[in-house]
């Protein structure tokens, strides 16, 4: 069920978070939900074999982990228009690729060291200066933050922090 990272151009519902987020680049790599929790996977050797959603979440998915298998369920026609493919057949899909991703070969999980950099960028200025105000998170310009976490786990949390608990 994963969508497209926040501001992605034919992404049904894209967002990445509570929706306050227009970017998030960790290590330089711009990810959405679906990459951040392939991240967290790959800090503990868990592969992600498989992904289902809409077509954009699918192709960036493949990005950051090749050989992927995904099924597209749902493609964006715009941000608040999807065409789907039928309940029956979406389940079906999905099996047989759940199916043939466990019985290839897993793909290689993404290379995670500690996260030499994590930069949320906000839709206003007004959540960076809210979160800067939190140890740790400087400001790296009108409506952008940065921070450096001693492991993945540790930036994930605060990830998650600085997008679901913000508040002008």
């Amino acid at each position: 069920g994963f969508h497209g990272k926040a501001r992605s151009l034919g992404g049904f519902a894209a967002h990445t978070g509570s929706g306050i987020v227009a970017d998030l680049r960790i290590n330089g790599v711009s990810v959405g939900e679906g990459g951040m929790n392939t991240l967290y996977a790959a800090w503990y050797g868990v592969p992600v074999a498989f992904i289902s959603g809409d077509s954009l979440a699918v192709v960036q998915q493949r990005a950051l982990v090749p050989g992927v298998v995904g099924v597209a369920v749902k493609t964006g026609i715009w941000d608040r228009a999807v065409t789907t493919m039928l309940p029956d057949s979406a389940q079906a899909a999905i099996q047989r690729g759940v199916e043939r991703a466990l019985r290839g070969t897993l793909p290689r999980p993404p290379a995670v060291t500690r996260p030499g950099a994590v930069e949320p960028a906000y839709s206003t200025a007004i959540y960076a200066e809210v979160a800067e105000g939190i140890p740790g998170v400087r400001r790296q310009g009108s409506s952008a933050v940065g921070f450096s976490a001693p492991d993945y786990p540790a930036a994930y949390r605060l990830i998650r922090i600085l997008y679901r608990h913000l508040r002008p």
